[in-house]
């Protein structure tokens, strides 16, 4: 700090947008008790420099999320993050809420099928308008605990829900499930068509790349079926994303 009328209102700011942090002030001015110390600060362009980064952790628990954006789909939403330790890891959860004053849900997370870095769970339906927000939390063999970010549950990853605030009204055009599941060449595909508009379908991977995409076409309603092949698939879980009109649907597919 240099100059306290104008500082306190940055800490505020910077307080506000760093919940879960301690935001401490350091007077770098001095002026009238030391003016020599004070110029040696300023010329060397402040008291604090980004050495963070070189603060060491002794036995570190490595979690590694990709923050989840703004979304038009109502869900379900696909969560994953890897995470590491040398004693391996005993187990994963996701904490979530629409309402932090009302606390935090939980829900186990599972390894991804032949892999024991990469921890995945899924959530259900949310209505549009929420905002949900996050954090993981991982314990290690040894007993050793975090989480992520590291400032939760005061600081945590949010994203908007942006569709429809109502549930939807038509049955799910996924009322039979993929198979088999988890896949690992031809694989069926049942749909419940109700109208007769145009249906999109892809299949993306945790990253929204597609690995399949149909052009729309507009189906018979009653019950159709398709076919795909994953033979040459990474292993991992996808997305498979059903479009018709302002319906969107999504369910997992596990490749092994």
């Amino acid at each position: 700090m240099y100059r306290e009328q104008y500082d306190t209102t940055g800490l505020r700011i910077l307080r506000q947008n760093l919940p879960g942090y301690r935001v401490l002030g350091i007077d770098c001015d001095n002026f009238n008790s030391n003016p020599d110390l004070d110029q040696r600060i300023i010329s060397q362009s402040g008291a604090i420099h980004c050495i963070t980064h070189s603060v060491g952790v002794n036995d570190p628990l490595y979690i590694s999320h990709q923050p989840l954006s703004d979304s038009w789909s109502n869900g379900p939403f696909a969560f994953s993050a890897e995470i590491l330790h040398r004693s391996g890891i005993a187990s994963a959860t996701l904490h979530y809420t629409t309402d932090t004053s009302q606390g935090f849900q939980t829900l186990p997370m599972s390894p991804q099928i032949g892999s024991t870095e990469i921890w995945e769970t899924q959530l259900p339906w949310i209505s549009g308008g929420n905002q949900v927000f996050y954090y993981i939390s991982a314990q290690a063999n040894s007993g050793k605990s975090q989480v992520r970010p590291l400032t939760a549950p005061l600081g945590h990853w949010k994203f908007k829900v942006l569709g429809s605030m109502n549930l939807p009204t038509d049955p799910s055009p996924f009322s039979e499930p993929v198979f088999p599941n988890p896949s690992s060449g031809i694989t069926v595909l049942p749909l419940q068509v109700q109208h007769a508009e145009p249906i999109e379908l892809e299949i993306q991977d945790l990253l929204g790349r597609k690995m399949l995409h149909w052009e729309p076409k507009t189906y018979s309603p009653g019950n159709q079926t398709l076919f795909f092949d994953t033979t040459n698939w990474p292993a991992g879980m996808y997305r498979i994303v059903f479009r018709q009109g302002n319906q969107k649907q999504e369910q997992k597919l596990m490749v092994r």
